[in-house]
Order: structure tokens, then C-alpha cells, then sequence
């Protein structure tokens, strides 16, 4: 609905006021792009809503059980479900992201299967650790259930139940249910943790690391007059953007650029540069994590931060990492390159301990 309503619509109506614009007279051309700016910025603000929704901060920022929590009441709020979060934070083990990822995607399609079919008042999410073998995150419903018990049977009708499923058997996970017609139904999903932590031997910080074999020698270096800056972010788009916009100004160098936190690791290595414009939401690794990274291997390296959601907590999480800054994807150029040279004249602070995963 959001997609559809909002942010589609608002698009349209951005482009509806750019066709043409070089046909008209010079006022109403200015009019027409303050409309079109105006738009876009709407646009940008249902962008930022929907990330939230999708991947709240709180996944990253305090882990699984709190985004689990949050789900919970979001889904409470949204869709008139009341929903009881029983997890105890203690149960689960520190995960990588990737899996913390797939875990909350989960439990939120298992929420939204329960809104569109079963009929339900009330709704559970349920974690368990019955031994250290393995992680068991339930949910269930008070709805109407279904005749079908099989798991085989229940996916033919909910795609999304198929692509949970495919998850986690790429994990070595499985799912289980359990449902009565007019009973409810309960999906169990299980997650073998022996092979699961933050430092498993295919991570990207240890692949970076491994790669880190580049000699004072090999660094590039210019004249101190100019900034040195490798941006960072997931989208080409947007990299060539900053790319251009940044290098308008003689005291900036872009010196290269990378597309998610390992490549950023290995790109740093080689280039040493001042400055690194680092997006927040990427694969692999979220930017807080590769922004600590880098300034335990290179502290005389600044990190400005650069995302589409920036809040308090955001900026809390992206300072406590040690960036200097945290910067809209919204921002006016002239800010997001003042605050480049800026950073190159703060201080080392370094990141504070780590956050808890």
C-alpha cells in the first residue's frame, strides 16, 4: 500500500512536473522544479519510512530480541493484531547480520500470514534455546487454522512460507507445524547455531583481513592540500552521483569506491584514504560495523556517515562506531563537502565498545 499510494504515486507526480520543462518560459520552468524538488523530498520521506519498517534500527542497534519486540508492537498498531513477544534476550547467542536479518524477515511474514488468513485476536512470538545446539523461534495464532498439517501443503498456498523455508535450509534450519482447523496454527522455526557466530571463518571482516597484505609502500598519497575520499554505498547510482558532485571541488580527491563493507575494507587497505562517506544499510556488513573496523586498523582515517535514514538513534550508533558525522542523503552538496573537509580537521575520537549484537 505504501509503495502504491505514496511513494509510486508521488514519483509520478514528481516526473509529471519535469516532462518538458525546456518548452517553457524561464518562471514557469522555475516553478515546475520547485514542485518537482518538493515531491522528491516527499518521496524520500516514504522511502525512509518504509526502510524503518522493513529493517528497524533497532536490529542493528540493540539485536534480535528488541527488533522482535518492536515487530510486535508495530504489527500491533498497524493491523489491530495484539501480539505478545516472549523472548529473553539471554536466549539468543551474538548472531551476524545476515542471519539477524533473515530471522526478523521471518517472524514479520509469519505476522502478516496470520493477518491475511487466519482470522486471528491474538498472535505469539516465542524464542527458545533448549540447548546450545540450536535456536527455536515460534509463532503462533488464535485464528481459524487450517485442515492442512503438512508442511508440503500449507506452502503451496503462501509463497512467502516457500522462501522462509529456503532460508533457512540454506542455514541448515528447517521449519515445523503445528494446526487445528478452527484451532490456530503454530510454525516453529529452527536454526542450528554450531556453525553461527560473528567470526565464522567465510565472514567478510576475516576475508578482509586476509587481503590486508598492502605495504606502506603501495600507499597512494598526494598533496595535503587535498582530501582524499573513498565513498562507500551499495548503489552505482548513487556512488557515481557523489562521485561527480564531490570532485567539483579542487580540494577533494575521490579516490576511489567501494560497494559494500568488505570491499570497503580492502579498498581502504590499499588507498589509505582521509575521509570515507559511508552508507549505512548495506550486505554483508552494516556500515557501523565496517565504520569500527576501519579505525581500529586505520585510526587516522575519518568516517562521515551517509544514509536515507538519519535519526537519533542512528546518529547514536553511527558516533558510538566512531564516525565524526552522520550526514541525509538529502543534504545540499555544499553541506555533504564542508563536512568532508571538516572531518579531515576533527580529531580522533575511535569507536566505544562494542554494541551488542
Amino acid at each position: 500500500g505504501l509503495l502504491h499510494d505514496d511513494l509510486q504515486q508521488t514519483l509520478v507526480a514528481a516526473q509529471m512536473q519535469m516532462e518538458n520543462v525546456d518548452d517553457i518560459d524561464p518562471q514557469a520552468r522555475t516553478q515546475r522544479l520547485e514542485r518537482a524538488y518538493r515531491f522528491l523530498g516527499l518521496a524520500l520521506d516514504s522511502c525512509r519510512r518504509l526502510t524503518t519498517q522493513l529493517r528497524p534500527p533497532a536490529l542493528y542497534e540493540e539485536g534480535l530480541v528488541p527488533a522482535l519486540r518492536w515487530l510486535a508492537a508495530d504489527t500491533a498498531e498497524r493491523f489491530s493484531l495484539n501480539v505478545t513477544c516472549r523472548c529473553d534476550a539471554d536466549v539468543i547467542p551474538v548472531l551476524p547480520d545476515d542471519i539477524k536479518a533473515m530471522l526478523f524477515e521471518a517472524v514479520r511474514e509469519l505476522l502478516f500470514n496470520i493477518v491475511k488468513h487466519a482470522d486471528a485476536h491474538n498472535a505469539t512470538i516465542r524464542v527458545d534455546r533448549p540447548d546450545t545446539q540450536a535456536l527455536l523461534i515460534t509463532v503462533s495464532d488464535d485464528g481459524c487454522g487450517s485442515e492442512l498439517t503438512t508442511l508440503p501443503e500449507l506452502m503451496k498456498g503462501r509463497h512467502g512460507l516457500f522462501g522462509i523455508h529456503q532460508r533457512l535450509s540454506d542455514w541448515g534450519g528447517g521449519l515445523s507445524v503445528h494446526s487445528q482447523a478452527a484451532a490456530g496454527m503454530s510454525i516453529t522455526m529452527t536454526l542450528p547455531l554450531r556453525d553461527l557466530n560473528t567470526h565464522h571463518a567465510d565472514s567478510p571482516e576475516e576475508d578482509a583481513a586476509a587481503s590486508d597484505t598492502t605495504s606502506p609502500g603501495t600507499v597512494q598519497t598526494t598533496d595535503r592540500g587535498v582530501v582524499r575520499v573513498l565513498i562507500v554505498d551499495d548503489h552505482q547510482m548513487v556512488r557515481e552521483g557523489l562521485w561527480y558532485v564531490l570532485e567539483e571541488d579542487d580540494r577533494i580527491e575521490v579516490v576511489g569506491e567501494a560497494a559494500d563493507g568488505a570491499e570497503a575494507l580492502e579498498v581502504v587497505a590499499r588507498t589509505r584514504p582521509d575521509v570515507v562517506l559511508m552508507d549505512l544499510n548495506m550486505p554483508r556488513m552494516h556500515g557501523s560495523q565496517v565504520t569500527r573496523e576501519i579505525l581500529k586498523r586505520w585510526p587516522e582515517t575519518r568516517v562521515v556517515g551517509f544514509s536515507v535514514q538519519v535519526d537519533r538513534a542512528t546518529e547514536q550508533l553511527m558516533r558510538e562506531a566512531g564516525a565524526v558525522a552522520l550526514l541525509s542523503k538529502t543534504s545540499h552538496a555544499d553541506v555533504v563537502r564542508s563536512t568532508i573537509l571538516q572531518a579531515f580537521e576533527l580529531p580522533y575520537t575511535g569507536p566505544t565498545e562494542d554494541a551488542p549484537g
